[in-house]
């Protein structure tokens, strides 16, 4: 027969363990998740920048070559991104020398704290 006093007021260390464990791997798994989420939306971002900055560059530049970064097509392209808080760099090895790098998303670096360290971690 069981009485109040027979029954254990609190959890054995045990059972302490597993419920902390469990509660650890739940924190770890969301946090995964939201980092895989929002490193998604910084890339799909960044794409979408790039193709609206390069949308402009044609309309307003239309007879002008971005192959040359000094060109005026090509500054506007990196003055637009740095606008929407990317800065032009050719230290990712993502910068293809096949085409203009003023032209591809993968040669700017978000400036923000949470855009730069989501790309870090990213690239890492």
């Amino acid at each position: 027969m069981l009485t109040p006093s027979s029954i254990p007021s609190r959890p054995a260390p045990l059972r302490r363990t597993l419920i902390f464990g469990v509660v650890l791997i739940g924190v770890v798994v969301v946090g995964a998740c939201a980092l895989y989420l929002a490193t998604e939306a910084l890339t799909r971002d960044q794409a979408e920048a790039m193709d609206t900055c390069r949308k402009e560059a044609e309309h307003f530049h239309h007879l002008c070559k971005t192959v040359d970064p000094n060109d005026p097509s090509s500054q506007y392209i990196i003055a637009c991104m740095a606008a929407k808080d990317y800065d032009f760099t050719t230290a990712p090895s993502d910068c293809d020398t096949r085409y203009p790098f003023s032209t591809q998303p993968a040669c700017y670096a978000p400036n923000d704290w949470l855009g730069w360290t989501i790309d870090r971690v990213r690239h890492a």
